[in-house]
């Protein structure tokens, strides 16, 4: 698993994870060199349990971080971490995870083909069947946020219609590559 980042949406705060280890940087003024804010440990409440993705909520206070076992929040500035979503193991490895554009909606995908959308701001999720996967890519988002694209390991490209909450796309293509 390779190192995870996400910045805030001003650009003034870098979050970058690695393992289970998360850590948060001013990035401001720029012309100094990054400063440590806080730096964490989550520990593991399950197998291959590492931090996958990393994003900032919308008013950039608290960092999500997308785990096997489900979504968690950190707020750096207090320490204080939470347990938002606990996926069920029988529904597989969550793998996959995307954040939208407005920061209002969390996907996360699970090699069995569960998808479970997320609402960030009530923590409420809801459960669909997706696509069957490896691990792949995470979500990436169209820039209004309506519809969410990620490349399983199987070579499919997938694309989520988020505001129907239903699959827009399943394009096979073997050995594809990366969506960005």
């Amino acid at each position: 698993n390779g190192d995870m980042h996400g910045w805030r949406a001003d650009g003034g705060e870098l979050a970058i994870a690695c393992g289970n280890w998360v850590s948060c940087w001013s990035t401001v003024p720029p012309q100094l060199p990054p400063r440590l804010i806080a730096e964490t440990e989550l520990k593991a409440a399950c197998e291959c349990d590492d931090i996958r993705f990393v994003g900032f909520s919308q008013e950039g206070e608290s960092i999500f971080l997308g785990r096997n076992s489900g979504v968690d929040t950190w707020d750096p500035k207090s320490g204080k971490k939470q347990q938002r979503v606990r996926f069920q193991r029988n529904d597989g490895w969550f793998w996959q995870h995307g954040l939208s554009p407005d920061r209002s909606v969390m996907l996360s995908l699970s090699d069995r083909g569960c998808l479970m959308q997320t609402d960030t701001q009530s923590w409420s999720s809801r459960r669909f069947t997706a696509v069957k996967n490896s691990y792949g890519s995470n979500f990436v988002f169209s820039p209004d946020g309506k519809l969410a694209a990620c490349r399983t390991g199987y070579g499919t490209v997938f694309i989520w219609d988020v505001v129907e909450g239903r699959p827009w796309l399943k394009w096979s293509k073997p050995h594809y590559g990366s969506l960005g």
